[in-house]
């Protein structure tokens, strides 16, 4: 039986520090920081995503017992969030009078001039609010503004990291197939092959699980040659970058279908012109399904999602 929750990732998502699966030296750190009562500001940044930027982010927030603000710097990312929303929100008074906390998510989409202003507003107000910074591409945040910042490298892959948290992630996925009635065949094997696959990415494993489960109503080792498409596809095609996109698609033998479904869900609420951009991927995805070269539909689907920026 499959569970209705639409998005088991936000679902199971942990809700404190201590239940955030992290290699033992980062749990220490933001442990301490949790119980010393008080936030620093900080840039989390890995180059691959879903390891848990986002997720120790709000849960710092949520042992804080402090105020927070999240923004999404690739929805809201010029100058009118500073001054609309962000010193809006220095300005009020906390609830809890345990502080405030601004949260920046994706903050490598902010626009320059953002960046630039932020530097002095992150030193006007650091008194009575901290920030944190989250991004995958760290050379993309101004070096002013890092300097503000307290840089925290959020790349799991080391080989001493994996064999810190196999057995945790293995039994975080266990636990989420039991709790959802998901039925999987030999279970300590697949599960334990398809961990040293996706890893480092926590999400991309839950989000496989559920999507694989749906289609198929148990897990087997058909999950081993299921293709989840990673994010960076969508950062490619977000800066401009078509030919690496192209060529990232190849190099993966992603399906078409699977990408323009990717578009659907995660480029649309990316980007301004969001009724222009459904119909260009409804369209392409037609064109495509009658095609012989269903690549270059795609690639034309991606000139107009930019287009919708």
């Amino acid at each position: 039986m499959i569970s209705n929750s639409s998005n088991w990732y936000e679902k199971y998502r942990p809700k404190h520090v201590k239940d955030v699966i992290l290699p033992n030296t980062y749990n220490k750190f933001f442990m301490d920081m949790i119980d010393s009562g008080e936030c620093r500001n900080l840039l989390l940044y890995s180059s691959t995503a879903g390891t848990g930027k986002s997720t120790i982010a709000k849960a710092i927030c949520t042992d804080l017992n402090a105020d927070y603000l999240k923004i999404n710097a690739s929805e809201e990312r010029g100058i009118d969030v500073l001054r609309d929303q962000l010193q809006r929100y220095v300005l009020t008074k906390s609830l809890t009078n345990k502080g405030k906390i601004i949260f920046l998510d994706e903050a490598d989409k902010m626009s320059y001039t953002l960046q630039c202003a932020l530097k002095a507003f992150i030193e006007q107000y650091s008194k009575n609010c901290r920030f944190i910074l989250a991004c995958n591409t760290v050379n993309k945040i101004n070096i002013q503004l890092q300097d503000r910042l307290m840089p925290y490298d959020f790349d799991m892959r080391k080989a001493e990291y994996f064999n810190e948290v196999k057995d945790k992630i293995f039994d975080r996925l266990s636990k989420i197939l039991i709790n959802e009635k998901i039925q999987i065949e030999n279970e300590k094997e697949i599960l334990t092959l398809f961990i040293e696959k996706l890893y480092p990415s926590l999400r991309n494993m839950i989000k496989s699980l559920q999507l694989y489960a749906e289609m198929h109503g148990k897990i087997d080792e058909g999950i081993l040659k299921y293709k989840v498409i990673d994010d960076k596809l969508i950062e490619l095609v977000l800066d401009g970058k078509i030919t690496e996109a192209r060529q990232f698609i190849s190099s993966n033998n992603y399906n078409y279908t699977d990408v323009f479904k990717k578009f659907d869900e995660s480029i649309i609420s990316k980007v301004s012109r969001k009724s222009e951009a459904l119909k260009s991927i409804a369209s392409w995805e037609a064109n495509a399904s009658i095609s012989s070269m269903p690549e270059i539909q795609i690639a034309a689907c991606m000139i107009e999602l930019l287009e919708c920026k």
